[in-house]
């Protein structure tokens, strides 16, 4: 993919699963196809998007190719996020899931797709403090609903003790994906 040079890493998007990525981005452009957003420009930064993320992260592209319908979530990059708006996605993602873990993280992979997808077209490196802020908090609130869920699964949970230590990304705004 010529559009692909421009990557973190244009062997990923290049690579073993771009036959995968070349049916997706045919299927952005089909008309037809409920993954294609209705005006052209949108649908150019969905493909820039859907590029940058395969090239930086295989997981994000993976995940992408098991559920097409992420596809969609490319046009609500966003790395404005507070940490108040991640715990109430996240919370909201568990209330009456009968598996809430797997709840949490199916939310959490879909709220780093967006913000990797923002962070990937960013024209400005002056964006990462900001979006070492925004992973930050997305871990936080990861380990918030993780400690609700917990709570709610464990017989008196307001009388057991114990701590939660911080490192990386839920102290030092560390980057990754």
């Amino acid at each position: 993919l010529p559009e692909a040079t421009d990557d973190a890493d244009p062997n990923g998007a290049n690579g073993p699963v771009a036959s995968e990525i070349k049916n997706l981005l045919k299927q952005m452009l089909d008309d037809n196809s409920p993954a294609t957003s209705q005006d052209d420009e949108s649908q150019v930064s969905r493909r820039q998007r859907l590029l940058a993320v395969v090239g930086a992260s295989s997981a994000l592209g993976d995940q992408i190719i098991r559920r097409p319908e992420l596809l969609k979530l490319l046009d609500l990059a966003n790395f404005d996020w507070t940490l108040e708006d991640l715990n109430q996605e996240l919370n909201a993602a568990i209330v009456g899931q009968t598996d809430p873990t797997s709840a949490l993280r199916r939310r959490y992979r879909e709220l780093l797709l967006t913000i990797a997808a923002a962070d990937l077209t960013a024209d400005s490196v002056a964006a990462l403090p900001k979006v070492g802020l925004v992973l930050a908090n997305l871990a936080s609130a990861a380990v918030d609903t993780a400690l609700t869920i917990a709570k709610q699964q464990v017989t008196d949970s307001d009388r057991v003790k114990f701590a939660v230590i911080g490192m990386g990304k839920t102290g030092g705004r560390e980057l990754n994906y």
